[in-house]
């Protein structure tokens, strides 16, 4: 990822910008931690493609006085350091990881092809120089040997070979064999290095000149890695038009304050999130809520920051800052993402840390034990060591999961799936229960009518015309929902005058002649209209899973309020719930339990028809939680899906939380794992489907690269395999690894 990217101006605020091209670093504010001022760095460290190279400049870095923790990213090619500003100099850390070669301006740069990202012949003939002249050289060690020619030439042309394709390696293995690291630089160096020795020529320059281009190879192919990240950075606008004084004022987009007006011509990408407060257009969110079709915004609608504006201009008011806004949302927790490794992530890395000194070993016992033994020559055993020293890098394994986990995420978050760290994905992938919240989660939390009743002549348009009229100006979702249902069967709605709202019970007006009021049983009770024929009426007809309003009103000329019928109302499943549990019944989920602290009728009804297999009501936050780690003891890993406050506590307890991001509150969004940026229970399978095809990618990539280095260690034994083979299936199953892993981004 290019440090430079307007990610960077999103993110400057929060200290996580990448370093401006020219000076390799940037700086967050300073904190205070434990007693002492901290100041965190970013540090490009362009060439930095490999663990290896990663533990190196971490091992250099931490040498420095003042530094308290160095965290290398070799997707985005940079290092993060945490420093004591009194004491560590930032231009140090820079010249220091330039002579480990990372971060000079030599370095290739990928990320200026961005058409170079697909592995294969036009990759080939983009070789740079020296790795073009070392194969040149290469061939014609090959063409000496064939011909017989001299021994001296040979072997000269072998050293120019080593030369030509080991200019960059040599030092980086250099310095990093100084500091007791065998990184793949200081393994490759030993194989090529021993096999001059030995008189393998043709052998020596193999090695250089095929690692040299199966890491240009992997370098592009991780490439395509930070693309997708770049993607989703270089959403984010740079300046935003704000409308100040009366003038129009092009400002950076971070300097855009809450609650100003902004300027949205057609076309270009909204900079914040935000109301809109004039103009109509269509906007296109699919990049931050993944729906693929853009919808109308109208005075009144949220719209997105990273959304592209359609063919009419609007005024957008600043509801949340850059950083704050979901694009600034999305950016943070992919940055944040990177530097949390998952469990198996943490195991490979242990794996590897005792790998590489165990196959060195085996290395050095293989080229001493047998010819002191006399079972044949020093150089014949010498070679055998030199291909358990190239297999002794274990690159494959360590950059299988990161790259894997970075695809997942990034992918996940181009479809409105924002996950905050790979363990979540790692943990979702295991679930086998998914628990949801009813009102808000699996219903819409919005009432509509689901029938009219009339209780004697009046008939149900009548009910329906009285009660809506009486509502007409309200704003209680249970009116507006009454207005709506009068508005869809074109009952024409009679001026309403002296509107009362009772608070908890319902509503008074009067209507032309007429005194209509609505409300719950209750209200009726209290107004001494609940005779016993009217209780026995409502007793009939109540439906606990539902909201019952009753509805009378006076004849013209009496202040009478008679009782006329009532007006049905439920919260209404959402369209996808139907789908939903089949959905995730063949995605492995062994359970699915609906938990709600609405009415035990209401939860059941919703439960029953989406198809849950369990359902709890009447659940206080806390019993809610309790439910969900019952559920863990008895099914295993748990998700939590739900959209409120008093969600919190079950998204907490949960082993992996979702929170519905468009509907749902803060609280549910900060205590959740997983955020889905537009409400549509859909998005809860797919990001099932990517956790598990990351985890097999994952599982499968981790396989592949013990199997190749298993298959090789023992031709090596026996004297099969050779030193450029070694060398094409070590480098071979890292660039493997990494093209399958880049397969995660979608489901």
């Amino acid at each position: 990822m290019d440090p430079g990217t307007s990610a960077g101006r999103v993110r400057a605020r929060a200290g996580r910008a990448g370093g401006a091209s020219g000076g390799n670093e940037s700086r967050a504010g300073d904190t205070l931690e434990e007693g002492g001022a901290r100041e965190v760095l970013t540090l490009a460290a362009e060439g930095m493609d490999c663990p290896s190279c990663a533990r190196t400049a971490r091992r250099r870095l931490l040498e420095f006085g003042g530094v308290h923790s160095v965290d290398p990213d070799i997707i985005a090619q940079r290092v993060t350091v945490t420093v004591d500003p009194a004491s560590a100099d930032p231009e140090d850390l820079r010249r220091a990881l330039g002579a480990l070669g990372y971060g000079d301006a030599s370095a290739p740069k990928a990320q200026e092809t961005g058409h170079d990202t697909e592995v294969g012949a036009p990759l080939l003939r983009r070789l740079p120089p020296h790795v073009a002249l070392g194969g040149a050289l290469w061939l014609l060690t090959i063409a000496a040997t064939l011909g017989s020619l001299r021994p001296l030439v040979v072997a000269l042309l072998a050293t120019a070979t080593v030369v030509a394709t080991g200019w960059r390696i040599l030092p980086r293995a250099f310095a990093a064999g100084r500091r007791g690291t065998m990184d793949m630089h200081v393994l490759m160096s030993i194989a090529a290095l021993g096999a001059l020795l030995i008189g393998e020529y043709v052998e020596a320059g193999a090695v250089f000149f095929l690692f040299a281009v199966a890491a240009h190879l992997e370098q592009r192919a991780l490439e395509r890695a930070r693309m997708e990240v770049r993607s989703l950075m270089d959403l984010a606008p740079v300046r935003a038009t704000v409308l100040r004084h009366g003038h129009r004022v092009s400002v950076p987009v971070e300097e855009v304050r809450q609650g100003e007006l902004l300027l949205i011509r057609p076309g270009e990408r909204i900079p914040v999130d935000g109301t809109v407060a004039a103009g109509a257009s269509e906007v296109d969110a699919s990049a931050i809520t993944g729906e693929a079709i853009p919808e109308g915004a109208f005075p009144g609608d949220l719209v997105y920051g990273g959304s592209v504006n359609g063919s009419g201009a609007l005024e957008v008011r600043c509801d949340r800052v850059a950083e704050d806004s979901a694009l600034g949302r999305v950016l943070k927790t992919i940055e944040e993402a990177r530097s949390q490794k998952s469990p198996t992530e943490r195991f490979v890395d242990r794996f590897a840390r005792i790998y590489t000194p165990l196959v060195m070993a085996g290395a050095l016992l293989a080229a001493l034990v047998p010819p002191l033994l006399g079972s044949e020559s020093f150089s014949e055993w010498g070679y055998r060591a030199l291909v358990f020293v190239v297999i002794a890098c274990p690159c494959a394994l360590v950059i299988s999961t990161p790259v894997t986990t970075v695809s997942a995420l990034t992918g996940a978050a181009r479809r409105g799936i924002l996950i905050k760290s790979g363990v979540h994905l790692e943990v979702l992938a295991r679930s086998r229960v998914a628990a949801l919240d009813k009102t808000g989660t699996v219903t819409e939390s919005r009432p509509v009518v689901r029938e009219i009743l009339p209780s004697g002549e009046a008939t149900a348009e009548e009910i329906l015309g009285h009660a809506a009229a009486a509502e007409s100006r309200s704003e209680h979702p249970i009116a507006r929902a009454i207005v709506e249902m009068a508005e869809e069967e074109g009952i024409p709605l009679p001026s309403a005058v002296r509107l009362e709202a009772l608070p908890g019970r319902g509503a008074r007006a009067r209507v032309g002649e007429r005194t209509v009021m609505l409300g719950s049983p209750r209200l009726f009770r209290e107004e001494g209209l609940l005779t016993e024929s009217l209780r026995n009426w409502i007793s009939g007809i109540r439906r606990q899973d539902a909201t019952l309003v009753i509805v009378g009103w006076s004849e013209p000329g009496s202040g009478t309020v008679e009782p006329r019928g009532a007006v049905v109302l439920t919260d209404r499943l959402r369209p996808e719930a139907a789908g939903l549990v089949p959905a995730l019944r063949g995605l492995g989920v062994r359970r699915t339990v609906c938990l709600s602290g609405d009415r035990r009728a209401a939860v059941e009804s919703a439960a029953r028809a989406a198809g849950f297999d369990e359902w709890r009501g009447s659940l206080l936050p806390e019993e809610k939680a309790a439910w969900i780690r019952e559920l863990r003891r008895g099914h295993g890993p748990v998700l939590m899906v739900g959209d409120g406050v008093n969600d919190a506590p079950a998204l907490v307890a949960s082993d992996v939380g979702m929170a519905m991001a468009a509907g749902g509150t803060a609280v549910a969004l900060d205590n959740a794992d997983i955020a889905l940026m537009e409400d549509d229970l859909n998005r809860i399978p797919e990001a099932f489907r990517l956790g598990r095809k990351a985890a097999r990618i994952i599982r499968a990539n981790i396989a592949f690269a013990l199997a190749v280095k298993v298959a090789v260690a023992v031709l090596g034994a026996v004297g099969i395999a050779t030193l450029w083979m070694a060398v094409a299936a070590d480098l071979g199953s890292s660039l493997a690894v990494i093209l399958n892993g880049l397969r995660a981004r979608t489901p």
